[in-house]
């Protein structure tokens, strides 16, 4: 009974194995793509970074100037 039950766990971890290296291959492939179209998209994407960057900080800097000079007016209208 014990070499039986060797042998089944033996069997199921070959499977898993086999498995993992599917999706391993499928990771690769998925990856490659990704940087074919990151190359193309290159100039684009920074031009877009550069964008969220600048509206990003002036939100930032009014959300903190909002926040110091006064309280959200939103707690007191919910509170009954």
């Amino acid at each position: 009974m014990q070499h039986h039950s060797q042998r089944r766990r033996r069997s199921s971890r070959d499977s898993i194995n086999t498995h993992l290296h599917l999706h391993h291959q499928q990771q690769q492939q998925q990856q490659q793509q990704q940087q074919q179209q990151q190359q193309q998209q290159h100039h684009h994407h920074q031009q877009q970074q550069l964008l969220l960057q600048t509206s990003h900080s002036s939100m930032n800097t009014t959300a903190t100037t909002d926040s110091c000079s006064e309280s959200p007016p939103s707690f007191e209208n919910l509170t009954p």
